[in-house]
């Protein structure tokens, strides 16, 4: 696939979870207080930092690696298992021990629940790496895009039944076994769900380095409301959380889109032997051109 249908594709995607989360959003803002978004917000904070860990880089290695096989495939699941279970064992049972110093013991069931999530991920982690791997970005959109459907859904269903904040970590944990039969159904060949600790000296190597930058970067976004919850409470996170989405909109809309395939992209490209210089620079100039306009506008509008 050529790398601008790949773009095309990643921004639909995109575009398709904003018309959706927007929409579940605003059904959301009504059927939920600020105080039970907040709540969410917390357990979703610390669950964030705890997923930069959990993919300990293996995607990335799986893209970037010059020749991938079926062996490899199963200890990169090895490896994603080894670190992913045991961090879901840990948030069900630390669980308490956070939710003490928010005062809240409503933050344990939130963990709780998405922490099961954790058993799941390797599994459909090592299925989406190898499609990113090969640019199959048309499967990848139908399997984020239902995601996305399946999570909104969810969680307006339950928030009308009055589930409260449990409505938004229900919905997480929905999606994520969507996710996991999808990504089952559309695994590649040399995709196996059986893991195999051989080979894995590479992958642990580089998913090291990988995992520092991750946690550094996720702490960054999050320290702000884990800090909140404590000092401000609940209902100031849940505002800090909807005006924080709008400033990082075209971080997630447009920059996400690019970086998603820019990686694989790049990747193939060092693999046949291409220069990187000129798409480099073609991306940036883009990525410049379109970023000033936008930005200009959110500065001229808040």
């Amino acid at each position: 696939m050529s790398i601008r249908k790949s773009l095309i594709i990643s921004l639909l995607e995109k575009y398709s979870s904003l018309v959706i989360n927007i929409i579940s959003t605003v059904i959301l803002a009504r059927l939920l207080t600020p105080t039970e978004i907040g709540v969410f917000s917390i357990g979703a904070a610390f669950v964030a930092i705890a997923h930069s860990i959990r993919d300990f880089g293996i995607t990335n290695y799986i893209i970037q690696e010059k020749e991938i096989s079926r062996a490899k495939a199963k200890a990169s699941l090895f490896v994603a298992t080894l670190i992913a279970w045991p961090i879901g064992i840990s948030l069900f049972i630390f669980s308490p021990f956070i939710a003490d110093y928010y005062n809240d013991t409503s933050i344990t069931n939130i963990f709780r629940v998405m922490a099961s999530c954790f058993f799941f991920l390797p599994f459909s982690s090592i299925s989406q790496a190898f499609l990113k791997r090969n640019l199959n970005f048309k499967t990848l959109y139908v399997i984020n895009v239902s995601n996305t459907i399946v999570q909104s859904g969810t969680a307006i269903v339950l928030a009308y039944y009055n589930f409260g904040y449990m409505s938004l970590a229900w919905a997480v944990f929905a999606s994520a076994i969507v996710n996991f039969l999808l990504c089952y159904a559309f695994k590649d060949k040399l995709v196996s769900y059986i893991p195999s600790y051989k080979n894995i000296a590479s992958i642990l190597h580089f998913g090291g380095i990988s995992t520092i930058a991750g946690i550094l970067s996720e702490i960054g976004t999050n320290a702000p409301e884990i800090i909140l919850g404590k000092s401000l409470g609940f209902s100031s996170v849940g505002l800090y959380s909807r005006a924080n989405g709008v400033a990082t909109m075209f971080d997630k809309l447009v920059v996400g889109a690019v970086s998603n395939i820019t990686t694989p992209v790049f990747a193939n490209k060092i693999r046949s032997g291409e220069d990187l210089k000129q798409p480099y620079l073609f991306s940036i100039s883009y990525l410049i051109v379109i970023a000033w306009p936008f930005l200009f506008f959110m500065i001229l509008n808040n």
